[in-house]
């Protein structure tokens, strides 16, 4: 194949990590399947990457072996990774990109897993590159004939990323090999994805100010793009991104942890901070249960013990679907005023290292960052309010939490708001990444 045969969007998560591509032919972006090794030593494909890579031990017999044969055996990447850091959370690197944009720390020392005593560590800035590399090894194993270093390729970082972290994402990516790529906004990229559709961009063309609301498992990213109409025909529109909130450091890893702390007080406080660390892991997988289609009143999880005593040593719990509504309602969505002010809580993100935030209440924040923005609001739109909103991330697969948010949103605007909703939150960065390409 001729270099370049692929347009390649990567959306390098905090969570999760998605590639999409597009060929110079096709038009519908596809996921690229990215082997994983799993905890058992098997390796399977799935079309997302956990941003998660576990450092393993002397002790450790597993021999990590992937189809390129040539990978890195210190370490284990994507699934197996957050199934083994169950157990020792303690040598589990997670939030790379968080730490990549943390300007209190040396981003290139090694400093990760934080707070562990574990021996083997990395810096943010390696993990970051550790990350692409993996994305890198798993695009020419299953194209070694359009080698990834050789196609168009947009990475993708949040809007609110300052200069030095977006420099230092390109010098992770620099180092995995990865030399000339376009750096895209998320925001901008998941506009591109949602205006694919003539249907939907048709809906969108009579309004004037897109909401953008960005929200995943580690970061928070609010912006404002203006609607205009596209001086080549009356069909299409232009969209302009005009203000970008902060890089807030709160998601659904948050309502996770809010989650545990919430379980039964004495069993939590008898667990070390390896088992703690694995029953956030599993209240997540809770939490996505309990808020799909047709949830279950409760979900019962176990964390197992350690050593000699790993059955007999385990502690069971009971989630409630109601207590984290409740926690969903109160905690993390409440209906506040567009004048409330960002505050501390109860609820707020127990990890130290991130500047995680202390008001968990993205509805807070938002109204926040809708304050700090509204002359430019008022002149788009002649309302305190944007029109449209759109919604990406991956907290956003759940219909509670949109509902939520759309309630809160409408509640403060006279009239109702546009709900621009992405048929699949996870992957819409990446895939609006390769269709931005496209339309270079």
């Amino acid at each position: 194949m001729p270099a370049s045969t692929f347009r390649v969007g990567i959306d390098l998560g905090t969570t999760n990590s998605v590639v999409s591509y597009l060929s110079n032919e096709g038009n519908e972006p596809i996921l690229l399947p990215i082997p994983q090794v799993m905890a058992d030593g098997s390796v399977q494909e799935f079309d997302y990457l956990p941003s998660a890579i576990y450092l393993l031990a002397a002790d450790e017999k597993l021999d990590p072996v992937l189809p390129w044969r040539n990978g890195d055996k210190k370490c284990i990447v994507g699934v197996g990774a957050l199934a083994l850091g169950q157990r020792r959370a303690g040598q589990l690197v997670q939030s790379a990109k968080s730490w990549l944009s943390h300007r209190q720390v040396d981003r290139r020392a090694a400093i990760l897993p934080w707070a562990s005593d574990f021996a083997k560590k990395m810096s943010p800035l390696e993990a970051s590159e550790v990350l692409l590399m993996h994305i890198k090894q798993s695009w020419n194993h299953k194209f070694p004939d359009a080698p990834l270093e050789e196609q168009t390729i947009a990475l993708t970082l949040p809007a609110s990323f300052d200069e030095e972290a977006r420099a230092l994402t390109l010098e992770a990516a620099k180092n995995a090999g990865l030399v000339d790529l376009y750096l895209l906004e998320e925001p901008q990229a998941a506009c591109y994805h949602y205006i694919s559709d003539d249907e939907k961009l048709a809906a969108l063309a009579s309004k004037k100010m897109l909401l953008v609301v960005d929200i995943g498992g580690g970061t928070s990213d609010f912006s404002l793009v203006s609607i205009q109409p596209n001086a080549q025909t009356q069909q299409s529109v232009s969209l302009k991104r005009t203000a970008v909130g902060e890089h807030l450091l709160l998601g659904g890893d948050n309502l996770d942890q809010a989650l545990a702390f919430q379980l039964d007080p004495k069993q939590i406080s008898t667990l070390s901070a390896t088992r703690l660390a694995a029953l956030v892991q599993q209240t997540r997988q809770a939490k996505e249960t309990l808020l799909s289609e047709n949830a279950p009143e409760t979900v019962s999880i176990t964390v197992l013990g350690g050593g000699s005593r790993l059955i007999g040593g385990s502690q069971k719990f009971s989630v409630s679907r109601d207590a984290l509504l409740e926690q969903v309602r109160s905690g993390f969505f409440p209906l506040v005023d567009l004048q409330d002010k960002v505050q501390k809580s109860d609820y707020a993100m127990h990890t130290l290292g991130l500047p995680y935030e202390s008001d968990p209440a993205f509805s807070r924040h938002l109204a926040a960052f809708l304050a700090s923005h509204q002359e430019v609001i008022q002149q788009a739109t002649g309302s305190s309010m944007p029109d449209a909103v759109l919604f990406n991330g991956g907290l956003f697969n759940s219909s509670v939490l949109k509902s939520q948010l759309l309630n809160q949103l409408n509640a403060w605007s006279d009239t109702p708001i546009l709900a621009c909703v992405a048929d699949e939150p996870n992957d819409a960065v990446a895939k609006g990444a390769a269709l931005y390409l496209s339309a270079l």
